[in-house]
């Protein structure tokens, strides 16, 4: 082997030791991150899964902007958003996805408890499909078992977590996360 190699294996090998006295800066998240432990709730105990979905339920109404998209068929790194995307849910889960202004979307959101995790179905009302969740009565490849008035959240394990700051929804079967930070509400009159 000629000096020139000798002299690259080594400079490889010793760039780790001559920079473990670096740091790493990460910019910070532009969300806070929830922490949740799972609730074991015992699968016949309705009545507490309910209280469970209830409790999580108040937390949803709002103004929720995305910080944050990611995955997909590609499973890319989670990415911030090239335009402004505001969604908008109410009380019955029913919600809105507007960019730049322009209705992207409308769905029904409904939620089940399965195995200590709140899961989701996204029912989206219009075409294109933006959030692509599966299932979707949109998607015909959604199964022959789908309908979308009976709630199998549970059984496609779409996840939902949410505090006071950010929601985040993730779809282990897409690989499709997005997650939105609460944006004030305007109280009182117009001006």
């Amino acid at each position: 082997m000629s000096c020139k190699v000798w002299w690259r294996i080594t400079s490889l090998l010793l760039v780790p030791f001559f920079s473990w006295g670096q740091t790493l800066k990460i910019a910070p998240l532009p969300y806070r991150v929830c922490e949740f432990k799972p609730v074991y709730v015992a699968e016949k105990d309705s009545l507490r899964k309910q209280v469970v979905l209830d409790s999580i339920a108040v937390l949803l109404p709002g103004r929720w902007q995305l910080v944050e998209a990611g995955a997909g068929a590609c499973f890319t790194p989670p990415y911030a958003p090239d335009q402004y995307t505001e969604m908008i849910l109410d009380g019955q889960g029913y919600g809105v996805v507007y960019q730049g202004g322009k209705l992207l979307t409308s769905f029904q959101l409904r939620l089940s408890f399965y195995q200590g995790q709140v899961h989701f179905i996204l029912d989206e009302t219009r075409n294109p499909a933006y959030f692509k969740f599966f299932p979707s009565s949109l998607d015909k490849k959604a199964g022959l078992r789908y309908r979308p008035t009976i709630p199998f959240a549970y059984a496609y394990k779409n996840n939902l977590q949410v505090c006071e700051e950010t929601l985040h929804l993730y779809g282990p079967r897409t690989g499709l996360s997005f997650v939105f930070k609460r944006l004030p509400t305007r109280y009182g009159p117009e001006p």
